[in-house]
């Protein structure tokens, strides 16, 4: 396997990194073990809704699969329109709540608290928009499983110290979103929000059949169609209704990201990219230090041959060779100058 350098590594990865952020998730999501949502220390947590995103989905995932029930879980968090004007509200649905409740009580609950202190109660059992259920025409109340606030919703979480019975299982999913006004300043729906089913709500049109349950009440809802009204269901486990803009998001995220590796291997920037190794050999050549003598000189006659090819040999020794002539101011020889000492 051929052996990549830090530059190809670099290269791959700024391929990688551009492709994962192409393609941006209209939710913030969290889950319930997010220290930004439950903080260990009993921190209250805090979210922000702000376009691009301005809708949030907290869940639990599996951290209550197999509740031992040593100590209580007990959570709060806020979540709080970032523009924090009169034309936005935030909506919290629950889109799948199963908590245990008792004959005297919820033993484990979901409580919503909005910046005037009016509070929703205590919420357990088996409830939430994706559970099936009619939806009643003209109806323009909140629904039970729903929430909203002018300004922030202050949520708790709570799950009892109590291990779970066989065959007992707990369930959370709230979707959190921005809401404004439909009309403020304007004389006509924009073509980017949808009206919730009343005459002062609206949320963004990408809420829109997204298989996410946005509206709060009761005679209206995003995901099948407004006013008309008909029953909703539950969510599938791959939505099937996605918008042309995600597609074409995705698709051109694939498209430049192949682009982008296309190109590295055109221009041999990648470790498995043709020649890349050889040319990896030739540069990484090591030069030995220079050297005199008959040896050094062969040495490097072979390295110039296997580098640059053969090189033309030396001319044969019987071509003519011009001849050195004496220097005619060389000085005399010594048995001329001294004749007795040379006998």
């Amino acid at each position: 396997m051929a052996n990549c350098s830090s530059v190809d590594i670099v290269l791959l990865l700024t391929c990688l990194v551009f492709f994962s952020v192409t393609y941006v998730s209209s939710y913030q999501e969290y889950t319930v073990t997010n220290p930004k949502v439950c903080s260990p220390s009993g921190k209250k947590g805090k979210i922000k809704l702000y376009e691009p995103n301005d809708a949030a989905i907290v869940e639990e995932t599996r951290s209550f699969d197999k509740w031992p029930g040593v100590i209580k879980f007990h959570c709060q968090f806020e979540v709080k329109d970032a523009r924090g004007d009169n034309d936005h509200a935030v909506f919290a649905v629950i889109q799948n709540l199963q908590f245990r409740e008792t004959e005297e009580g919820c033993l484990d609950y979901v409580e919503f608290q909005s910046d005037d202190e009016h509070k929703s109660g205590k919420l357990c059992g088996k409830m939430g928009a994706s559970i099936p259920r009619l939806i009643k025409e003209g109806v323009e109340e909140i629904a039970p499983y729903a929430f909203v606030s002018s300004d922030e919703i202050e949520v708790t979480i709570h799950v009892a110290t109590k291990r779970l019975l066989p065959g007992e299982t707990l369930d959370l999913k709230i979707a959190f979103t921005s809401a404004r006004h439909c009309y403020r300043g304007r004389d006509s729906l924009p073509s980017y929000l949808i009206n919730c089913g009343n005459s002062k709500h609206c949320i963004n049109s990408i809420y829109a059949n997204d298989t996410i349950f946005n509206c709060p009440f009761s005679g209206c809802s995003d995901e099948g169609g407004c006013p008309i009204a008909v029953p909703t269901y539950h969510r599938p486990s791959v939505g099937t209704s996605v918008t042309v803009g995600a597609i074409t998001t995705v698709l051109a995220a694939f498209l430049l990201f192949f682009a982008c590796i296309w190109v590295l291997r055109h221009y041999r920037k990648l470790c498995w990219a043709g020649d890349y190794n050889s040319q990896r050999e030739v540069r990484m050549t090591p030069v030995s230090p220079v050297q005199s003598g008959p040896d050094s000189m062969e040495a490097g006659t072979a390295r110039q041959e296997h580098l640059h090819g053969a090189v033309p040999s030396a001319p044969p020794l019987d071509s003519p060779v011009s001849t050195i002539l004496p220097d005619k101011d060389m000085p005399p020889p010594y048995e001329s100058l001294f004749p007795a000492t040379s006998r």
